[in-house]
């Protein structure tokens, strides 16, 4: 094989926007990869939110498991304007599909908001973040497993 379509191959098959992306790429793979996984758990909760329930259970059924898998992890999130918007936009999405409200039907975010009284994925990932900030302040320098990691065997003579 010669080295030119060799290099080809390899170009066509190499993971380089993964490894060596820049952040704002990174952030954006990230917000993407947890709004997918909130629209799965959503889907799969399907029949409940598009069922006559009501929107106490609609509610709880949302905040117990789209919400966390829409923040997963989000205790590292940098929350940019560009970011924050993402979430939010899918989550407003869903609302509306809990209550069978379109855009077309003229109902304002906030009226929405009102109608579900779901929590706020944006205050959810700051409230994760600032009980993320506290427990890393809390932690102490003589853990056991730092003092594993970081252990150097005596040199041997």
């Amino acid at each position: 094989m010669s080295t030119k379509l060799r290099s080809r191959t390899l170009k066509a098959t190499s993971t380089w926007d993964r490894d060596t992306a820049p952040e704002t790429q990174t952030k954006t793979r990230r917000y993407k990869k947890r709004i997918t996984a909130g629209w799965t758990v959503f889907g799969k909760h399907r029949d409940i939110f598009k069922g006559s329930i009501g929107t106490c259970l609609n509610r709880q059924v949302y905040n117990s498991c789209v919400l966390p898998a829409m923040t997963y992890g989000a205790e590292t999130w940098t929350l940019a304007t560009q970011g924050k918007n993402k979430p939010a936009a899918a989550q407003t999405k869903m609302e509306r599909s809990m209550l069978n409200i379109t855009y077309q039907d003229i109902k304002s975010n906030i009226w929405v908001r009102e109608k579900t009284k779901v929590t706020d994925v944006i205050e959810q990932v700051r409230r994760r973040k600032w009980t993320w900030a506290g427990h890393v302040s809390r932690i102490g320098d003589n853990r056991w497993t730092l003092n594993i990691t970081t252990w150097k065997p005596y040199e041997r003579k």
